[in-house]
């Protein structure tokens, strides 16, 4: 497995675009956590017992649901690889053994106080970490997205930008004013470069840094919070966008569109934000009945 790892499939994933946040992960995984247990074996003597014994390994070391489900992940795409080129023609091993359900759905957001804090304190640390928290919290954007983000995706005259999932599948999102005189400024700014936010060389970031984490920090953001979901964290300004909106009593259908979801399940747990506008739904109803 190992020597198909390193001489097929890893050269094919990193050419495929597996973008640079995802692909030293998976990496680490595979060393750390599949390569020991089964690197050494052919693909003919892999069995579900071996993945039996790399879920109690991960488990036995505190490690979350989460991490499991990417182990096996990873796995199942190795083995489809070689599922295509015609080195096995069963399913993957890993897919018989039971795994704990994950619970990882984030629930934090920030109210509009916390945000305006936020925004305010890194301005006066990094002007472009500012502008993409800036950017986050009122287009919903992901992380990765805004790494990706090319001027040609901006359009100033629709306010929109086109932005893509780790899939490659584009959706649109709309600019607030605040950001379309962001991007505006922005864009006067650069000259050369078509990337929107760029590392100190020019070219593609693919984290956000520790300045995020740090003024975070430095306002208490998380003081008392034990849970890793209710952390705040960057991703947290994607789940503000959609709390926001919920809030707002935006329709589901429309934010599960806003935000990119693949079902509306996922869009769902936002759901219960929107109890008052349910209320007044059903309280304008009402009135409609006695009304006719």
């Amino acid at each position: 497995l190992k020597m198909f790892y390193d001489t097929y499939y890893l050269p094919a994933a990193v050419k495929s675009k597996r973008n640079d946040t995802t692909m030293p992960t998976e990496k680490s995984y595979f060393k750390v956590w599949i390569n020991p247990e089964i690197g050494h074996l052919k693909f003919r003597d892999i069995r579900p017992i071996h993945f039996e014994n790399i879920k109690n390994k991960l488990l036995n070391k505190g490690k979350a649901p989460r991490t499991l489900e990417h182990c096996f992940a990873i796995f199942n795409k190795i083995w489809s690889y070689a599922k295509i080129h015609d080195l096995v023609n069963t399913d993957s091993p890993a897919k018989k053994i039971d795994r704990p359900k994950v619970e990882n759905a984030r629930t934090r957001f920030f109210t509009k106080k916390e945000a305006e804090l936020l925004l305010k304190s890194l301005k006066k640390r990094s002007q472009q970490v500012h502008d993409m928290t800036l950017l986050s919290l009122h287009t919903g954007a992901r992380g990765r997205e805004l790494f990706n983000l090319i001027w040609r995706m901006v359009s100033f005259e629709n306010r929109s930008l086109q932005l893509r999932d780790s899939k490659g599948k584009p959706r649109h999102v709309y600019l607030t004013d605040e950001t379309h005189n962001m991007l505006t400024r922005l864009y006067k700014d650069q000259y050369s470069s078509d990337l929107v936010f760029k590392n100190n060389k020019g070219g593609k970031i693919n984290a956000v840094g520790q300045t995020f984490s740090k003024v975070v920090k430095e306002l208490k953001l998380n003081k008392g919070v034990t849970d890793r979901r209710d952390k705040a964290s960057f991703h947290t300004c994607r789940h503000t966008f959609a709390s926001w909106h919920a809030q707002n009593g935006t329709d589901l259908y429309v934010l599960k569109k806003l935000l990119g979801h693949s079902t509306i399940q996922l869009t769902e747990r936002y759901s219960h934000l929107r109890v008052d506008s349910l209320k007044v739904a059903s309280q304008n109803f009402n009135l409609s009945l006695q009304n006719e």
